[in-house]
C-alpha cells in the first residue's frame, strides 16, 4: 500500500466534503473519507505501526 496516495486520497476527500454545499454528498464523501481511514489503520496495524492507533480513532 502506498501510505503517502492514501493520505493524499484521505485529506482530499475530507477537503471536497467541507466544500459540498449538498448535505448528501457531504456525508457520502465524509464516509469515503472514513473508509480510506479504516484501510490506513488497519495497514498500519499490520505492520505494528504505533500510528495506526490514530487512524482507528479517525475512522
Amino acid at each position: 500500500m502506498d501510505l503517502n496516495s492514501q493520505y493524499f486520497r484521505h485529506q482530499r476527500t475530507l477537503m471536497r466534503a467541507a466544500a459540498s454545499d449538498c448535505a448528501g454528498q457531504r456525508g457520502t464523501l465524509i464516509s469515503e473519507a472514513a473508509a480510506i481511514a479504516r484501510s490506513i489503520a488497519g495497514h498500519q496495524t499490520g505492520l505494528g505501526a504505533a500510528a495506526s492507533t490514530g487512524w482507528s480513532l479517525i475512522a
